[in-house]
C-alpha cells in the first residue's frame, strides 16, 4: 500500500457508526430486562432511535436510499398520529429533502425521459380518469364509496419514482444496498415471528409498529393452522430475498463448489423458509429467479444446464415423496403441484385454494355483482353498502353475496389473486391493455440494465433488481398479481432502474476519461 505520509484520521461518519454499534451492543444486553419489566414503549423507542442513527451515519448524503431500504416495511407507526406506513413516511420525508434541496441548495437533479416514462404517465393519467369517474373517500368519512387508500399508495410511489430516477448511486453503495434492503426484510420477518409466537408481546409492540400485531400477522389465510401445522407466512419474503441475494452475487451453478459452500447453505436456508411458509407461488418465484439468473449469465448454454439440473432436482423431489420419511406438511403443500406421493390433506388444501380462485374468477367475470364496469374499471375502493355487507359477513351477520366471510371480503375488496382479473376490476380491459405493454417494456429494460452492468461494480445490484423485473410479466399474467400493489411496484422498480442506469453512465464516463492519455 502506497504511503502518502499523511496520518489516517477516522472520519466523523465512521466514528458515528462505531459509537452507535457500541451503544447498540449495550442496549442488546439490557433488552431482556426491559422485556421482563414490560417496558415495551421504551424498548421500541430506543431501538428505533438506534436504527435511525445507524441509517443516518451510514447513508448521510444518500438519505434518498432510505426509499429502497425501507420498501419492505409496510407496517404503520402506532406511536405517531399519522395514517401512513413506515415506507410511506420515508417517501414523504425523502420528498421533503428533495424539495428543500431544490429550493435552498439549488439542487437541479435531472432525469432522462424515455419510452418507459411515456407508458408510466399514460397509465397514471388513465388511472386519474378512473378516479374522477369513480371518486372514492375513506371509511371514516361519509360518502357512497370508501377504500381510497390505494390512490395514496400510487401517489407516493410516483414520488418515489421521480426521486429515485433523479439520483445516482456510487459503486460502493451499489454493493451495499441489497444487504440494506435484506436487513429491512429481516426486521419485518422478526416482527412477524414475535406476533406469531409471542402474541401477548406482539399486541404490546403492535401499538408502536403494527407489523408486530398478531392480528396483522396471522389474521388471514396466510398463517392459518392446517392439520395441526402453521404456515409461517412471515418467512416467505425473507426466504425469497435470501435466494435472490445469493443468485445475484453468484451464478447458481457455481454454488456447488467448496469455495461457495457458505452461500449454498444460505440459498437452501432461504428455500427452507419458503417451504415453511407453505406458499407454492413463493417457491415457484424462487425457482424462476434461479433459472433466470443462470440463463442471463450463460444464455443458451445456461438454458440447457438449468434444464438438466432442474430435471435432476425434480426427480429427487419425486423420489423423496415416496420415502418413509415424510416431509413437513407445509413442504408437501408447496410441492403438491408436482407429481409424487404427497399427503392427501396437503394436496386437498392446495387444490381447494386453487379451485376457490377459479370459482372466484368465473363469478366476477360472468356477473356484475363485483365488477360493474369491466371495460373501464370500477376504480379503487368499493361502495359503502358493499363494505357494510363485507363487515357483516365477517361478523357472522348475514350470508353476504357469496356466503363466506373471508371469500366475501376478498371478492368485494378485489383480492382476486390474479393480475389480469384484478386489473379488470380496478381499471377495466382498457387499463389492462395499457398496463401490459408497460410491464413488458420494464422487463426489456431490466435485461438491458443487467447487460449494461456486466463486469462493473453495479452488476450485483443490477441482477438483484433486474431478475424479478424480467420474470415479472410471466408472474403477473399467469401466476399471481394485484393491480394495486403491482402498479406501485412498477413505479418503484422503474425508479430503481433509471437510478442504476444513470449511475452506470456516470461510472463508465469517469473511468473512460481516466484511461485517456
Amino acid at each position: 500500500m502506497k504511503n502518502t505520509g499523511k496520518p489516517n484520521y477516522i472520519s466523523p461518519q465512521t466514528l458515528g457508526l462505531y459509537l452507535v454499534m457500541f451503544v447498540g451492543l449495550v442496549f442488546a444486553f439490557n433488552a431482556g430486562n426491559l422485556v421482563s419489566e414490560e417496558k415495551y414503549s421504551l424498548l421500541a423507542a430506543v431501538f428505533g432511535a438506534l436504527i435511525s442513527c445507524l441509517i443516518y451515519f451510514g447513508l448521510r448524503s444518500n438519505l434518498y436510499l432510505l426509499i429502497p431500504v425501507c420498501w419492505s416495511l409496510n407496517g404503520g407507526i402506532g406511536a405517531l398520529p399519522l395514517p401512513f406506513s413506515l415506507r410511506q413516511i420515508v417517501i414523504i420525508f425523502s420528498c421533503g429533502l428533495f424539495i428543500s434541496g431544490f429550493i435552498f441548495k439549488g439542487v437541479r437533479a435531472r432525469a432522462s425521459f424515455e419510452g418507459i416514462d411515456v407508458w408510466i404517465w399514460i397509465n397514471i393519467l388513465y388511472l386519474a380518469t378512473v378516479f374522477f369517474r369513480n371518486p372514492v373517500g375513506f371509511s371514516v368519512f361519509s360518502g357512497d364509496r370508501v377504500g381510497g387508500k390505494p390512490y395514496i399508495d400510487v401517489i407516493l410511489a410516483v414520488m418515489a419514482y421521480l426521486i429515485l430516477s433523479r439520483f445516482k448511486i456510487s459503486a460502493s453503495r451499489s454493493k451495499q444496498l441489497p444487504f440494506w434492503m435484506l436487513a429491512s426484510v429481516f426486521v419485518a420477518s422478526v416482527a412477524g415471528a414475535i406476533g406469531t409466537f409471542f402474541p401477548d408481546v406482539g399486541v404490546r409492540l403492535g401499538a408502536i409498529y403494527d407489523g408486530f400485531n398478531p392480528i396483522t400477522v396471522g389474521g388471514s389465510l396466510d398463517s392459518e393452522v392446517i392439520s395441526g401445522e402453521t404456515r409461517l407466512a412471515f418467512l416467505q419474503s425473507l426466504g425469497t430475498n435470501l435466494v435472490l441475494i445469493i443468485i445475484s452475487k453468484i451464478n447458481p451453478l457455481n454454488l456447488f463448489t467448496l469455495a461457495n459452500f457458505g452461500a449454498l447453505l444460505i440459498y437452501f436456508s432461504g428455500l427452507i423458509m419458503i417451504l415453511l411458509s407453505g406458499f407454492r407461488n413463493a417457491l415457484m418465484s424462487s425457482l424462476l429467479y434461479t433459472s433466470a439468473a443462470v440463463i442471463i449469465r450463460e444464455r443458451f448454454n445456461g438454458f440447457i444446464k438449468i434444464s438438466i439440473f432442474g430435471s435432476i432436482i425434480l426427480s429427487l423431489i419425486f423420489a423423496a415423496s415416496y420415502s418413509p420419511f415424510k416431509l413437513p406438511f407445509t413442504f408437501q403443500r408447496a410441492f403438491s403441484f408436482l407429481p409424487g406421493d404427497w399427503d392427501q390433506d396437503a394436496v386437498n388444501d392446495a387444490k381447494g385454494s386453487s379451485d376457490w380462485r377459479y370459482e372466484m374468477w368465473k363469478m366476477v367475470l360472468s356477473t356484475d355483482k363485483y365488477i360493474k364496469n369491466k371495460t373501464l374499471g370500477d376504480g379503487f375502493g368499493f361502495r359503502r353498502s358493499d363494505y357494510e355487507i363485507m363487515v357483516d359477513a365477517q361478523n357472522g351477520v348475514g350470508s353476504g353475496f357469496f356466503g363466506g366471510a373471508q371469500q366475501e371480503a376478498f371478492m368485494i375488496n378485489g383480492d382476486f389473486h390474479s393480475g389480469p382479473v384484478s386489473s379488470i376490476r380496478f381499471v377495466g380491459y382498457v387499463g389492462l391493455a395499457l398496463f401490459l405493454p408497460l410491464i413488458f417494456i420494464m422487463a426489456k429494460g431490466g435485461l438491458q440494465l443487467i447487460n449494461k452492468a456486466r463486469g462493473t461494480p453495479f452488476q450485483f445490484l443490477a441482477l438483484y433488481v433486474g431478475i424479478p423485473i424480467i420474470v415479472y410479466p410471466f408472474w403477473f399474467i399467469l401466476v399471481f398479481g394485484d393491480y394495486r400493489a403491482d402498479l406501485v411496484a412498477v413505479l418503484f422498480n422503474t425508479g430503481m432502474m433509471k437510478m442504476l442506469s444513470a449511475s452506470l453512465d456516470k461510472y463508465k464516463s469517469v473511468n473512460t476519461a481516466e484511461k485517456l492519455p
